[in-house]
């Protein structure tokens, strides 16, 4: 068996390695001295969005505007106080 037969033999589906609760294989993680070095951003630091303030019949500009600029900026936003109900 060559190389790259024993390597595709060690290789195995997502759902395989996922049902066996080990990891990724070693060739797939970043060594800890190789990963940036760069902070999550706070939850607070991320935009906050009222929808209700958009859906007002006479809308409102300013909230339209930061919600144009959380996505173009940052890719999402946050949504307080928005009432989901759960289907029973």
């Amino acid at each position: 068996m060559g190389s790259e037969e024993a390597e595709r033999a060690e290789l195995k589906l997502v759902q395989e390695l996922a049902e066996s609760l080990l990891g990724p294989p070693d060739r797939y993680v970043v060594r800890e001295e190789h990963r940036p070095n760069c902070a999550a951003p706070v939850a607070s630091d991320v935009p906050i969005i009222d929808l209700r303030r958009l859906l007002l019949p006479e809308g409102d500009d300013g909230e339209a505007e930061k919600l144009r600029s959380a996505v173009q900026s940052w890719g999402l936003f946050q949504v307080p106080n928005l009432s989901v109900s759960m289907p029973t």
